[in-house]
């Protein structure tokens, strides 16, 4: 529940931006559904607990919205990004937060960006069901990996208001997660 008082606090201070000057650019708000692929890179520590052949990924899907706010006249934004993604396979599910630091390029946007993930294990389809969530946490494994997040993407538009976005992040540097999603700005 922390967690997710955290990501509508986070939500609650991108939308609430100070005014800009009328001839400045205007923030950009946004709201997609998203969907990709999620590595977590963490077959070697559960072979070393007796699970073979572990399935240590999943397909997400869900959501995230953000704000982009434009920085002077050059192109670069900063932004704010949550997101929520339910999961198949070995992952419940996969949320967190994320600031940007993007460039306008033409109709879209590339960008850099860091924050926090975590994603909530399905110990169940992990082991194959070799182990119950209380076994793998007595083998001293977490059923939540968390920690910073890294990434490079693009939000490109589609039509005035539609935007077609790609990801590919880690979470520290051990998974890989790729995502693609269509949205609309406001």
């Amino acid at each position: 529940m922390k967690k997710i008082a955290f990501l509508a606090a986070a939500a609650v201070a991108a939308f609430a931006t100070p005014a800009m000057a009328q001839d400045a650019a205007q923030p950009t708000v946004y709201i997609a559904a998203s969907g990709g692929y999620h590595d977590l890179g963490i077959g070697d520590e559960l072979t070393a607990i007796g699970i073979t052949n572990p399935e240590d990924g999943g397909f997400i899907y869900g959501a995230k919205a953000g704000v982009d706010i434009p920085v002077g006249d050059g192109g670069v934004t900063l932004g704010l990004e949550g997101n929520y993604h339910f999961g198949s396979d070995a992952i419940d599910a996969d949320y967190g937060v994320a600031t940007k630091l993007g460039y306008k390029i033409g109709g879209g946007m590339v960008f850099v960006k860091g924050g926090y993930q975590w994603v909530d294990l399905d110990v169940d389809q992990l082991t194959g069901g070799l182990l119950t969530e209380a076994a793998f946490k007595a083998a001293g494994q977490s059923t939540v990996v968390d920690d910073y997040l890294v990434g490079v993407g693009g939000q490109f538009d589609v039509g005035n208001n539609a935007m077609l976005s790609v990801g590919l992040d880690t979470v520290s540097f051990d998974t890989v997660r790729g995502t693609v999603g269509l949205g609309f700005k406001f």
